[in-house]
């Protein structure tokens, strides 16, 4: 079977956009961007999906002139819209373990797994 072969950091971020609006999450909503810089991130050292609170957020905060805080609130609230949302595409028709909704971390794991099988 033969897979795209992402070319460029544009390839690479267009995917993530892709990836993060099949689960259902509006584009328009803060915690889409946050969590769009938080993948690239993770995508570039996979370590950092084990600092999520400590390095991610933080770093998120600074480029977007906010608080750790609020980037995990924004991410959250991303994550729970998606899960709520009626639609085939939702985080919750896609998520395997569809009883519980995901940590930030699972769903950060998740959308690693779909964006590594198409790379």
């Amino acid at each position: 079977m033969h897979q795209p072969i992402i070319a460029s950091a544009d390839d690479l971020e267009e995917l993530v956009s892709k990836t993060i609006s099949s689960l259902g999450i509006p584009s328009g909503l803060r915690g889409y961007h946050f969590i769009k810089s938080a993948e690239l991130m993770i995508l570039e050292d996979g370590n950092y999906i084990y600092k999520l609170a400590d390095e991610v957020y933080p770093r998120i905060a600074s480029k977007y002139f906010t608080t750790s805080r609020r980037v995990d609130r924004a991410i959250r609230y991303a994550i729970e819209t998606s899960w709520v949302c009626e639609s085939g595409n939702s985080l919750r028709c896609q998520y395997s373990n569809n009883a519980l909704m995901p940590t930030d971390m699972e769903f950060f794991e998740f959308i690693t797994k779909q964006i590594n099988s198409c790379l």
